[in-house]
């Protein structure tokens, strides 16, 4: 069985005596001071101090022989959902993640960031052991602060005393159990035992109705009525002013001028005490950046996408320039997409039925202020300095429509980084797009908003090129700057747009034949089209051939393969028989070639 610490001297003993190194005993200290700052006067459903919840969950983690920024984690876990950072306000911010990164480290904040906004639910934890082993290291440590953290929650029954002691029981019954199969198929089968055993007392525990959250209200000679708070079986009213102390110290200190900052709060003795503060520091908004205060407006259109959701807003609460608003459009989704967005309270999000991603942008920009507009597709990520880096260029090329950097390409689990190779397209970029698509995804790109309004927009008619559209609409208008510089993070996974082949070769051949009367007037750019009409269909037509041809080889779907044919011989006739020739010469090659005729050609 578990010892699990509930103060910080049993937590740091338990570390030493663990084995951590000293490095890792301090790294863990200031995790703590920041929590103690955090959790001032707050409690847990149970009654218990959070600052003690917090600490068994550490523990738990440290019994689990995980790494120091997963201990640190622990401590922190509950940060951007419970703490107090003085505003008021609950959920994630890009101010909050950045009080908090450098004492935290970026590793240990990131996974806290993970941990506020993966969800937790029937549906997921169900999920996940469906695909486990599965998820990458990050995934793996998120999942075991989720573990960590049920099972403190489930010591000595503690989860009863925080609701309907039957409504408890049944999450238990119907899917929290599946949690001891986690922790087995993630490698910890004692932490899998341990919340098999607090599961079991909790089921069997009873308590009476009097000790439940919200059932009665207790009575102290009649002159003091502490009713159950939504949010604590037994809120003493003592810790409401420490926590409306702090609050307002914090605030004083934040928004008053300069001269005002000296002020203390004073004790019943009078003698003056330094108020809590947070070990960290703020970076200066008014110097952030490279120019000047203009807002940037990032519209993230979102459909069904909500598992990606998540990275996609924290990659734009992580940047380097901070004056940006981040809009959020649900273009009709059936999925958790608004319950992330809403953990957000810096992003707006605004609904709509499901018209598709063109309009989805379009209508994000209607809703918009910003003088700068950067598109972030919901399951692609921006680095920290891809807002200061397009405000930079734009300064030293203000003729431009659009700015655009390198992207690379990441797998669906958020690994394996690959670099793309960086395009020129400052001697004519409107020939360099007629040959091919060089700027890629539109997270890599900020636009004008005067010229994006000129040219009206993303086109409804190009699902899946529009962007590649409004390109060439705009380098036929304006000049374009291209900087080899990377900015974006294209995640590839099975749902993307771009593996519906047939689809992408037909919208990609329709965009170039809006530009065919306005090629006419130069040979270049003629030239250029021609060329870049044979590119696109060895692109998508090669492509589709050899998902038709493995489609063919396991006997299935052959309704769609045969759709996918018609499409091909109408957009793209000169690509199938010579892909065709080549997918059955090769067997044939093999085939004498282990009959000893190796010269056959």
């Amino acid at each position: 069985m578990y010892s699990y610490a509930q103060t910080n001297i049993q937590l740091f003993n338990q570390l030493q005596d663990s084995g951590y190194e000293p490095a890792d005993l301090a790294y863990v200290c200031d995790a703590y001071s920041l929590a103690m700052c955090l959790f001032t006067g707050c409690f847990r459903q149970s009654g218990k101090s959070f600052i003690s919840h917090l600490v068994g969950t550490a523990s738990i983690l440290v019994e689990c022989r995980a790494p120091a920024t997963t201990v640190a984690a622990g401590l922190l876990h509950s940060a951007y959902s419970h703490g107090e950072f003085g505003t008021g306000a609950r959920g994630i911010s890009a101010a909050k993640r950045k009080q908090v990164q450098p004492v935290a480290g970026v590793e240990a904040e990131h996974l806290v960031a993970q941990y506020t906004t993966s969800p937790w639910d029937e549906k997921t934890i169900s999920a996940l052991l469906k695909n486990l082993p599965g998820p990458g290291t990050v995934a793996r440590e998120v999942l075991l602060i989720h573990l960590a953290n049920e099972l403190e929650d489930h010591l000595d029954s503690a989860a009863l005393y925080s609701g309907s002691a039957e409504y408890r029981r049944g999450v238990i019954k119907s899917y929290l159990f599946q949690c001891i199969e986690i922790a087995e198929r993630i490698g910890y089968p004692a932490l899998a035992s341990e919340l098999s055993r607090a599961f079991d007392e909790t089921l069997s525990r009873e308590v009476q109705l009097t000790f439940q959250k919200g059932s009665v209200h207790l009575t102290h000679k009649d002159t003091v009525h502490l009713i159950g708070w939504k949010s604590s079986f037994l809120f003493p009213p003592a810790t409401h002013r420490l926590r409306l102390k702090v609050r307002l110290g914090r605030m004083l200190r934040r928004w008053l001028p300069a001269r005002l900052h000296r002020l203390r709060f004073h004790g019943s003795s009078g003698q003056q005490s330094t108020p809590m503060t947070l070990p960290v520091t703020r970076q200066d908004k008014g110097t952030a950046g490279a120019a000047g205060n203009e807002l940037v407006s990032v519209i993230i259109p979102c459909y069904n996408q909500g598992r990606f959701l998540g990275q996609a807003i924290e990659s734009v609460m992580l940047q380097s320039f901070p004056n940006f608003e981040v809009i959020v459009v649900d273009d009709g989704s059936t999925d958790n997409t608004r319950e992330v967005a809403a953990l957000y309270s810096e992003v707006r999000v605004v609904p709509q039925e499901h018209v598709g991603i063109s309009a989805a942008r379009n209508r994000g920009v209607s809703e918009s202020k910003g003088s700068w507009l950067v598109f972030l597709d919901s399951d692609d990520r921006l680095l920290p300095d891809a807002l200061t880096l397009g405000l930079q260029h734009f300064r030293d090329h203000v003729e431009c429509a659009f700015v655009f950097g390198r992207h690379q390409e990441i797998n669906a689990d958020g690994t394996g980084p690959r670099t793309t190779p960086f395009v020129s397209a400052e001697k004519d970029p409107y020939r360099q797009l007629l040959l091919y698509n060089c700027v890629y995804t539109p997270s890599t790109a900020m636009f004008r908003r005067d010229a994006f309004d000129a040219v009206g927009g993303f086109d409804q008619r190009f699902a899946g090129a529009e962007d590649y559209d409004l390109y060439l609409r705009l380098a036929r208008k304006y000049p374009l700057f291209s900087y080899d510089e990377v900015v974006a993070e294209y995640r590839r996974h099975d749902a993307n747009m771009s593996g519906d082949n047939a689809h992408m070769l037909r919208v990609c051949l329709e965009v170039m034949r809006e530009q065919r009367p306005r090629v006419l007037e130069n040979k270049d750019w003629e030239e250029a089209y021609h060329t870049g009409i044979s590119n696109w269909r060895k692109l998508w037509g090669e492509q589709l051939v050899s998902q038709v041809w493995s489609r063919a080889k396991k006997g299935k779907e052959w309704r769609r393969s045969a759709r996918d044919m018609m499409e091909l011989m109408r957009y793209g006739p000169a690509v199938f028989p010579r892909q065709l020739g080549r997918k059955l010469v090769r067997p044939l090659k093999a085939a004498l070639s282990h009959n000893g005729l190796r010269d056959v050609k």
